[in-house]
């Protein structure tokens, strides 16, 4: 459940992001892992989704998705949903994004989707990693740079589970 706290900062950080006032008329639990709780939102400016989480066992998570979202956008070769905003209240940490309606797949959708896809893998970069490490589900991952994919992999992906 959203509380009435987590609700006014959630409303306070899109009125920021659209320079207009931005009220909750509504939200919807939604489905999702076993580390955030998921919610549609409704406003008198649309929908958005919010996922939360305890800020103190995950410190920097949402921070570190939104930073993976807009690199993932930049290319602007995949449709993925664009961070908002990332803010914290009574403990709870959340991330606001952009709201994609669930439907069902075009009879084009998966060959889109492929097309996309290899797009962004022919976006490049002379080393492999980035920029800030990040979390896979609950646990951090290390994302420090290599000069090459194998030692990337090995000592950042295999190594860390050993």
């Amino acid at each position: 459940m959203i509380s009435e706290a987590q609700q006014k900062s959630i409303e306070s950080d899109l009125s920021k992001f659209y320079g207009e006032q931005i009220f909750l008329t509504g939200h919807t639990v939604r489905g999702g892992g076993s580390i955030n709780d998921a919610y549609e939102l409704k406003t008198n400016h649309g929908k958005f989704f919010v996922k939360l989480n305890s800020s103190s066992q995950y410190p920097d998570m949402f921070n570190r998705e939104a930073e993976g979202l807009n690199a993932l956008i930049g290319p602007n070769v995949i449709d993925v949903p664009a961070p908002l905003a990332v803010g914290e209240a009574e403990g709870s940490a959340y991330l606001i994004l952009e709201y994609i309606e669930n439907g069902k797949p075009g009879n084009n959708f998966w060959g889109q989707f492929a097309h996309s896809l290899s797009n962004l893998h022919r976006v490049n970069n002379e080393k492999f990693g980035f920029d800030t490490d990040n979390y896979i589900g609950s646990l951090t991952q290390s994302n420090k740079w290599h000069a090459d994919w194998t030692n990337f992999f090995i000592q950042e992906r295999l190594e860390p589970l050993v």
